[in-house]
């Protein structure tokens, strides 16, 4: 390997913690340093088994980062109607029926996180668990997930959903959304819900 012309060169995100093993960067042969990556060129005499363990290390750091960023950024889990009730006391509020484990209900999250960003004080976004809650998504008669729709207001004790066509109905039925529902089908349903809410 020491005859190798070729040059070994590793891209590593740049965090906190790497400066606890800076003692080993005597071992590379040069250091680069650009925005937040650091470019190594180990030399070609440094144990494989060396190399490896700091690639480990600063791997577990990065992975840190991005778990503490993802949690950041959620929408409201809804364990009874009482909670969706207060919400509609402020304004329309957006539903997603699903399943931690549902892999179009993990496409559809970020989805409607980045409607919850643009309706924030408009509306609210909330999560029912299907599995957490199953007495809750019963009741909204779930039958596939990802399930996803808007609840305008209360009249009569009823629920108004809010359809595509920005027609309201009593019919949850004929207002729901299944499978991964774009951002803009759903943004247009909830502006017709907020609509709807201003006319009164």
């Amino acid at each position: 390997m020491e005859g190798s012309s070729k040059k070994l060169k590793i891209l590593l995100f740049y965090q906190s913690g790497f400066v606890a093993y800076s003692h080993n960067l005597a071992k590379y042969k040069s250091i680069d340093i650009i925005g937040n990556l650091i470019i190594l060129e180990p030399n070609m005499k440094m144990k494989n088994i060396q190399f490896i363990f700091l690639l480990i290390i600063l791997l577990a750091f990065s992975g840190c980062v991005e778990d503490k960023q993802a949690d950041e950024e959620s929408i409201t889990d809804v364990n009874s109607i009482q909670q969706i009730n207060e919400a509609l006391q402020m304004g329309p509020v957006l539903i997603q029926m699903g399943y931690d484990d549902c892999p179009a209900c993990k496409v559809q999250k970020p989805i409607m996180i980045d409607v919850q960003k643009d309706y924030q004080g408009n509306a609210s976004v909330m999560y029912l668990n299907t599995r957490e809650v199953p007495a809750l998504a019963r009741a909204f008669g779930v039958e596939y997930v990802p399930d996803s729709f808007v609840i305008v207001d209360i009249e009569d004790d009823e629920y108004r959903y809010m359809r595509y066509d920005g027609q309201t109905t009593s019919d949850r039925a004929n207002a729901r959304f299944v499978g991964v529902t774009r951002k803009g089908t759903l943004a247009t349903t909830l502006d017709a819900a907020i609509i709807a809410r201003n006319e009164k």
